[in-house]
C-alpha cells in the first residue's frame, strides 16, 4: 500500500465476516426467505468453521440453514 505499482499476492477466506453480510443481503433480496441451503465439501478442512459461522449468522438474520 505504501508503494503503488507493486504486486499483491495471497489468498484469504472471510467466511466468518461475510456469512452474516451475505445472509443479510439475501434477506433484502428475498424478504420472505426462511430456509437457505448451503453446499459444503466435507473433505475441506475449513468446512466445520464455515458451517459454524453460517449457523451463527443464520440465527442473527432469522434464517434456517439446510446443509
Amino acid at each position: 500500500m505504501g508503494r503503488p505499482g507493486g504486486n499483491v499476492t495471497g489468498v484469504t477466506i472471510f467466511t466468518g465476516q461475510l456469512a452474516a453480510k451475505q445472509l443479510g443481503l439475501l434477506r433484502e433480496l428475498v424478504p420472505k426467505s426462511a430456509v437457505v441451503a448451503m453446499l459444503v465439501n466435507p473433505s475441506n478442512p475449513v468446512t466445520e468453521a464455515a458451517i459454524a459461522d453460517v449457523r451463527v449468522a443464520a440465527t442473527l438474520t432469522g434464517h434456517q440453514i439446510q446443509m
